[in-house]
């Protein structure tokens, strides 16, 4: 479910019918607080070495994090919509758990194998430390929405509390996200484009690995 909100991006797919077309629409609707990533920002950067993965690293990775801002995205707009006591009220509250799982699982990625296999290949220390400040950054928000998730029960489901839980990681959250897409960009000019693949997939593998349960 999450992967394919992210492809509701910006205009509707082209050739379905009529009336799922309008429940897509409808569907694809919440996009605040979090901004969306609309462009990598590929073809105004200057100076990346023609088909170099660092393009096509971005381009995933903005999916991916476009895939959590739905997510995120879509929890806050039901918020102001389900009642305390309600199993709808248990089902959004399993759904951020759900959200924040992915949301850390990611981090931890990146922390553990994309960020120091960069500098390693690169031999240039620190390369990646700003991605790693913006993650400590976030931590607190975090895992006050962890908390939340996983503590409340439905008698004490409040959308207004849920919602402040949110805007108070929102904005340093929406930053890196958007950000973390210039640097790996930005890799093109140090890292070769088949040693950065290398590193991109054994990074998506293992993230595959960790994530699927039924594996």
């Amino acid at each position: 479910v999450l992967s394919k909100l992210a492809l509701c991006h910006h205009g509707e797919p082209p050739f379905v019918p009529v009336l799922l077309n309008r429940f897509l629409t409808n569907f694809c609707r919440p996009e605040t607080p979090f901004k969306l990533i609309s462009t990598t920002g590929a073809l105004s950067t200057p100076n990346i070495p023609p088909n170099h993965h660092c393009v096509a690293n971005a381009r995933f990775m903005a999916q991916t994090h476009n895939t959590i801002f739905r997510a995120l995205n879509s929890i806050y707009a039901h918020s102001y919509h389900v009642r305390t006591s309600t199993d709808s009220a248990t089902h959004l509250l399993s759904y951020c758990s759900i959200t924040y799982d992915f949301m850390h699982h990611h981090q931890l990625i990146e922390e553990s194998h994309y960020f120091p296999e960069i500098e390693r290949v690169t031999g240039i220390k620190e390369l990646m430390s700003e991605n790693l400040f913006q993650h400590k950054a976030m931590e607190k928000g975090m895992e006050a929405f962890r908390r939340y998730a996983e503590t409340t029960r439905k008698e004490d489901f409040d959308g207004a509390n849920l919602r402040a839980v949110i805007d108070e990681f929102q904005a340093p959250y929406e930053k890196h996200q958007h950000e973390e897409i210039g640097t790996i960009l930005s890799l093109g000019k140090v890292i070769d484009s088949k040693v950065l693949k290398s590193i991109d997939m054994k990074m998506r593998e293992e993230a595959e690995r960790q994530s699927d349960v039924f594996k």
